[in-house]
């Protein structure tokens, strides 16, 4: 889907009893990134992939602001290998558990704790410094908000959800009293799909639901 298309389906007047609103381009580009950023924090549909330095000493690292989770760490040096993302209720019971066991310069496990950015820590550190890969979940950069020269990143198979959710963002920005029925009638549409949708791709994808002390608020 692209900006364009998005402008000629939304960028129009609209009635609502005897209320006319008129939703122009500028509005659709706005919306429509509001609409990709729920999209992939509900569906997890856009991947990225960053080095991180590991470094002696050092437990905990706060990520960039489009990291929404972490999937899959992997050793780049010194040695190669899969680093296990753990919770961190796993960490705590495993560091009271074995602490006599495990080795305290040897990276065992990964753990999230979802602040905003998150922290992304790990149990061990290492005894000099190393490069993991790291593979994530994410929403877009702000190079990819999009605009008359930008086109949004959600996969073309959400198309549909785009365009629900880019209009009800739309309507949702609008100060008129007047429509909040159809703002409402949009947003349970839009809603709708999204479930449907996540429905469909199953919970395989999905962050799990995380105990209390994983939260940060």
């Amino acid at each position: 889907m692209t900006s364009a298309n998005l402008v000629g389906i939304i960028s129009q007047w609209r009635e609502f009893k005897d209320r006319k609103v008129y939703i122009g381009p500028d509005e659709v580009y706005l919306a429509a990134d509001l609409a990709q950023k729920d999209i992939c924090s509900a569906l997890n549909v856009l991947e990225g992939f960053k080095t991180l330095n590991l470094l002696a000493s050092t437990e905990r690292y706060v990520m960039t602001a489009d990291v929404l989770s972490v999937f899959f760490i992997r050793k780049l040096s010194p040695n190669v290998g899969e680093i296990k993302v753990r919770s961190l209720s796993e960490i705590e019971l495993n560091r009271s558990q074995f602490a006599a066991t495990v080795v305290g310069t040897q990276v065992v496990y990964a753990y999230q704790i979802f602040t905003n950015p998150i922290t992304l820590g790990f149990q061990g550190v290492p005894a000099a410094a190393m490069d993991v890969e790291l593979s994530y979940y994410r929403v877009p950069l702000p190079a990819e908000y999009p605009s008359n020269s930008v086109n949004p990143v959600i996969p073309a198979t959400y198309d549909k959800l785009l365009i629900l959710g880019t209009l009800y963002h739309a309507l949702d920005l609008r100060p008129e009293k007047e429509i909040d029925a159809l703002k409402d009638a949009y947003k349970a549409r839009y809603e709708k799909e999204r479930d449907d949708t996540r429905k469909k791709i199953g919970a395989s994808r999905f962050r799990a639901q995380h105990e209390p002390d994983e939260m940060v608020f």
